[in-house]
This record gives structure tokens, sequence and C-alpha cells, in this order.
């Protein structure tokens, strides 16, 4: 599949936004990119990111934040969309081909109600739909779809 000409740039910029977007990460794959935008990175633990991964901050930034000691890990060619928060406080795990839709809010600490924080697990080939959000502890299978709208507890 031949791109393009006239889609080179908007390539490039999407490219150069996600570099410029993950600089704070501990380590990103090749070819990040970022629609419409830059997103929030906090990051004081570990975070990693595969390659192709894609943000989309076109209406709304996404927000990656990593406490101190803490690991968030995006897979492979995994997309998440714009608005998206995530926050981990020990460790949240994202595979690889995952599609994370907007506004969704993966969280393991509970937004401070659990202690201690409890890890959060997506596998590979999820697709969790607009307004989710995961609560800590949470394992979510591989291929799994989540509806939009949906509370995943446990």
């Amino acid at each position: 599949m031949r791109l393009p000409l006239r889609r080179l740039p908007e390539l490039v910029g999407s490219v150069v936004w996600g570099r410029l977007g993950l600089r704070r990460a501990t380590k990103v794959g090749r070819l990040p990119r970022s629609i419409g935008g830059r997103p929030h990175v906090d990051n004081a633990g570990t975070l990693t990111s595969g390659d192709r991964a894609t943000l989309g901050c076109a209406d709304a930034p996404v927000s990656l934040t990593v406490h101190p000691g803490a690991t968030l890990a995006i897979g492979q060619r995994a997309i998440i969309n714009f608005g998206v928060s995530i926050d981990a406080h020990a460790a949240i795990t994202i595979g690889n081909d995952v599609s994370i839709g907007p506004y969704c809010v993966i969280d393991d600490s509970g937004s401070s109600t659990v202690d201690p924080p409890q890890p959060i697990t997506i596998g590979d080939d999820c697709w969790i739909a607009t307004r989710v959000v995961v609560m800590p502890g949470c394992t979510i299978g591989a291929g799994a779809v989540i509806t939009a709208g949906s509370f995943v507890d446990g």
C-alpha cells in the first residue's frame, strides 16, 4: 500500500507530535503518532509505548499519568482516542492492537479509593468503546469487546 504524497505532511506532523508528546516516556517505539495535538504526559515512573501507538488528541488531549514506582505499558499499534485518562499508581498494561474509545477512564487506584492500588491488564486485540470506566484489579481478556458506557469492575 502506497501513501499518497498529499498525505505525507499529515503523517510527518502526527509522528512529530507523537515524539514530542511522548518525550517524557521511558521508552517509545518506532513511529508513534499523536493526531490533532499533543497529549498530556506526567511520568514519574516507567512509561513505555510500542511501535506505531497512536494517541488521538483532536477534541481533547489524552492524559497519561504514571506515579512514582508505577508502570504503564502501551502495546504495539494501540489506538488511544481523545479525552482518555489513564492513571497508573501500580501497573497498567495495554496489549497490542487495542483500541480505546473517547473519554474512557482507566485508573488502577479508583481515584485513590483503593489502597493498595491493584494492577489492570487489557489483553491483545481488545476494543473498549466510548466512556468506559475500568476499575482497579480488572483483567480484560484478549479479543474482548466492552460496550459504550460500561463500568468494568473486578
